[in-house]
């Protein structure tokens, strides 16, 4: 990641072999139990866990800046097509 935008945004830290790599810590935020994410005997349904981990890293990446624009900017999630 040397020599990008991440080398300065605030979501990342410098190491000692000066890679930037992401700060630690924790983020939290409330969730809402919806009727849809239960089964018939009120157990949350597994597939929600995962929405719920889409919905709050999004959350915390537009709190600290990083947003789809600036996500595009970087090329964050380009693909390549391979020829075969």
């Amino acid at each position: 990641l040397g020599g990008h935008e991440f080398d300065h945004h605030p979501l990342f830290i410098k190491t000692s072999s000066d890679k930037s790599v992401l700060k630690s810590g924790s983020y939290r935020m409330p969730l809402q139990i919806r009727w849809s994410g239960l089964d018939p005997n009120y157990h949350l349904r597994h597939s929600v866990y995962y929405d719920w981990a889409a919905l709050c890293r999004i959350s915390f990446l537009n709190e600290k800046g990083l947003t789809m624009p600036v996500m595009q900017r970087l090329r964050v999630g380009d693909y390549f097509e391979w020829q075969v």
